[in-house]
Formats: C-alpha cells, sequence, structure tokens
C-alpha cells in the first residue's frame, strides 16, 4: 500500500515557507500561481533602504505571537534551500521579444551587485522560457505549459490576485487541474506537498480553505491533508542572518573573496543546514584557487540539498577545469535527466567529451547546448570547431560566417575568422 503524502493547507502563501522550514523538507520544487514574482532585489548595501528592507523582509513575529515573512521567495533565491521555482504567469507570451527584459524587471529593479541573473532563453518545445537566478532555476510559462519536473516535496503557491487579473470566476476549475495534474505526477518518493493561499480579492478565509480541503479529498481520498494554523520556524533565520548573509553576497559580488569567504565560513556552525552557505563558500574557495576545499564545500552543499542546480554546474566544471573528464562526465550523467533542457551542462558534457577525443559525442552536446541557447556564440563556435575536426567544413565554416553576422567582441571575431576555411 502506497504511503500517505502529506499535505499542509496554509492561509498566507508567505507562511508556506515557514512550514516548509519547520519540516526540514529541501530539494523542493515550487509552483509559484501568482501575478506577481513576490520577489524583491536586496537594494544597495550602502543606500539608506538596506537596513529597513531586511527589517521588513526579514522573518518576524507579529503580534500575534506567530512568525512571519516578507517575500518568502528572495529568502529561497538567497539561500538555495529550493530547488526549483515554476512561475506560473497567464499573460506569459515567449513571442514578445523583450521576454528577457521584462523578466529581468521583475526580479532585479532593486537587486543589482547582490543577485546573479543568469538567463537561459526560451525552449520553443516545451514554451517555458528559464533563467537561473542565484544558482536556483527559474522557469517561466503559463499554466497550460507547467512542466512537472517535481523533486523531493511540493510547495503549490497560489494568490488571489491570479484570478483577479487571469482567471475571474474560473477559480474552482484551475484549481482542480493543478490537484489533477499534482495527482498524476506525484509518487511514494514526494513526501510532502505545501498548498498556500493568499486570500485577496474578497475569499473568505475559513470557507475557502475548506473547499480547498474538499477539492483534495476528491481528487485522492489517501492524501493526509493538515490544516495548518499556528506555524512555527527555526527561530534563529531572523534578520540578523539576513544582513549578515546578504553583506557576505556583497564581498563576493564586489570581487572581496577573501573577506566573503571568512564570512560565510562565520554562519557555518549555526547554518550549516542552508545550502546556499556551503555553496558560496565553495565558489570562493573556487576564485581563491583552493581546488580541494572547493571541491569539498560542493559536495556538502549537495549534500544538504542534492538538486541544487549551479552546485552540480559548479562541480562539473571545476572538474573540468582540473582535468578530471570522466569526474565530470559521471557527475553530469547522473543528472541530465533532470537538467536535459539546461544548455550548461550539455554544453560541458560537450567540452568533455571534446577533450576526450569522442567528437561524435561532443558534437551531439554542442549541438543541444546551441539549440537551446542559440545566443551562446562560444556553444555555436565549438560547435563549428568539432565539426571541422570531423571532416565537415561546409557547415562549419557555414556557423562560423553566421557568427560573423552578430555583434561579437573584437578578440572572439579574430578567432572565428582564422577558424574559417
Amino acid at each position: 500500500m502506497s504511503k500517505k503524502i502529506k499535505i499542509k493547507v496554509v492561509q498566507r502563501h508567505s507562511t508556506a515557507f515557514i512550514e516548509w522550514i519547520k519540516n526540514t523538507v529541501m530539494n523542493s520544487t515550487i509552483i509559484h500561481i501568482d501575478a506577481h514574482s513576490d520577489f524583491y532585489g536586496v537594494p544597495k548595501k550602502k543606500s539608506k533602504e538596506f537596513d529597513s528592507f531586511i527589517e521588513k523582509d526579514s522573518i518576524y513575529m507579529t503580534a500575534e505571537g506567530d512568525y512571519d515573512i516578507g517575500s518568502y521567495l528572495s529568502i529561497v533565491i538567497e539561500t538555495g534551500i529550493a530547488s526549483k521555482i515554476v512561475w506560473v504567469r497567464q499573460d506569459f507570451d515567449p513571442s514578445n521579444e523583450k521576454l528577457e527584459e521584462i523578466m529581468y524587471e521583475s526580479f532585479m529593479s532593486n537587486g543589482e551587485g547582490v543577485w546573479e541573473f543568469n538567463w537561459k532563453g526560451f525552449n520553443n518545445e516545451n514554451k517555458i522560457a528559464t533563467a537561473i537566478i542565484n544558482g536556483v532555476i527559474w522557469d517561466f510559462c503559463s499554466f497550460e505549459n507547467i512542466k512537472w519536473n517535481i523533486y523531493e516535496s511540493i510547495v503549490i503557491d497560489i494568490d488571489a490576485d491570479y484570478f483577479m487579473f487571469y482567471r475571474k470566476n474560473m477559480r474552482n476549475e484551475l484549481i482542480r487541474d493543478i490537484l489533477k495534474r499534482c495527482n498524476e505526477h506525484v509518487s511514494d518518493k514526494y513526501d510532502f506537498i505545501i498548498l498556500s493561499i493568499s486570500f485577496e480579492g474578497g475569499f473568505i478565509s475559513y470557507d475557502f480553505k475548506q473547499h480547498i480541503m474538499d477539492l483534495f479529498k476528491e481528487c485522492n481520498s489517501s492524501y493526509d491533508i493538515q490544516l495548518v494554523t499556528e506555524p512555527q520556524i527555526h527561530p534563529e533565520l531572523n534578520m540578523e542572518f539576513r544582513k549578515r548573509y546578504n553583506c557576505a553576497l556583497y564581498l563576493l559580488r564586489s570581487g572581496e573573496c577573501t573577506e566573503s569567504n571568512y564570512e560565510f565560513l562565520s554562519l557555518l556552525n549555526q547554518y550549516n543546514w542552508i545550502p546556499g552557505v556551503h555553496y558560496n563558500i565553495a565558489l570562493t574557495y573556487r576564485i581563491l584557487n583552493n581546488y580541494h576545499e572547493s571541491e569539498r564545500f560542493y559536495k556538502s552543499a549537495l549534500t544538504v540539498n542534492p538538486n541544487l542546480y549551479m552546485a552540480i554546474n559548479d562541480l562539473g566544471t571545476l572538474y573540468l577545469n582540473a582535468g578530471r573528464l570522466m569526474k565530470a562526465l559521471d557527475l553530469y550523467e547522473k543528472e541530465i535527466d533532470k537538467y536535459d533542457m539546461y544548455s550548461d551542462i550539455n554544453y560541458n558534457m560537450g567540452m568533455a567529451y571534446y577533450m576526450l577525443r569522442d567528437l561524435e559525442k561532443a558534437l551531439d552536446k554542442f549541438t543541444v547546448a546551441t539549440n537551446l541557447q542559440q545566443i551562446n556564440y562560444k556553444y555555436s563556435y565549438m560547435k563549428a570547431i568539432t565539426l571541422k575536426e570531423l571532416n565537415q567544413t561546409k557547415e562549419a565554416n557555414k556557423i562560423l560566417r553566421d557568427i560573423l553576422n552578430l555583434p561579437i567582441q573584437n578578440k572572439f571575431r579574430k578567432l572565428v575568422n582564422d577558424s574559417i576555411e
């Protein structure tokens, strides 16, 4: 008999994070159905808004004695606790030429200097746009195109403004569809689901929560459904943590890696359950050319959150740069089923095969990487070079000439020119 899957129903979607941490659930996928990102970039360290932002956007105790948090997706991104966030926006338009700019502005308007936004482009087959923000995968799509690549647990976060902006009176139909898809894709390996509802737009909270629970029971009677009324949390994940953690990030982004390394190491004893602490220690050691310590902390980050994408990708890159090609391939081969639509890993696998002189496999991976992110000239260049070595000169030269028609740096332009026969 299959085990019962725990489902927690909470009122405020910010409270979902608190209940989630209380149950020490890592590796989660967040399905964020909202008209807004609920992600607010941290102001610059020296700005007068910094302290007030951290204060209002940290975990705090309400007048009623409950814990709450301002922008829970901001702290998720900082800490690497989630593995993937899927932001569902019904106005998502993949044909919009300014899609990258729109998504960037949704996250980075206040966050220059601390957040890293790495745009991965639009996947035409899946109708999903992807970015990596501080190491965490963000997919953007309409509800019809959610790709359910779920890890160990699920947070389904529904804000009522989604219905106000997009779905109007189709609330029940959408929620039934969500539950149906959830029921189809969860299995015995998924332990935990949080359904969080924000009651803006005139919903009556008790009635709506009961309604949600009834819909869950209708979907699957074996679910263990619990109504959460008094969330608790690790009391130490507070304003002081946010300040120290963000200051360490600022030092890292400013190139002060030794100081950043020291600050992150000072957080390790108390916050060793946070993947981002381990990851950023590994990153600073890598920049400081301490290979062994960098490898050790990438591995410890993956012990805390085995699905932290950038730790996987960075560790593989570390192996590649050290010439440990089979070690890199072993790591990537274990993860490629989860990350087959991300160009970095495919490109790095291509480089490993290329250096091992397995040119057919290298070409296959470079082709996948190029198809996933056509704006990356490096991927196209390596595809062309591999084609040349496979004596497919005509196709290689065509790719190289196409690159020359693009706005590229002079140094790279000379490299491409010299490669054309």
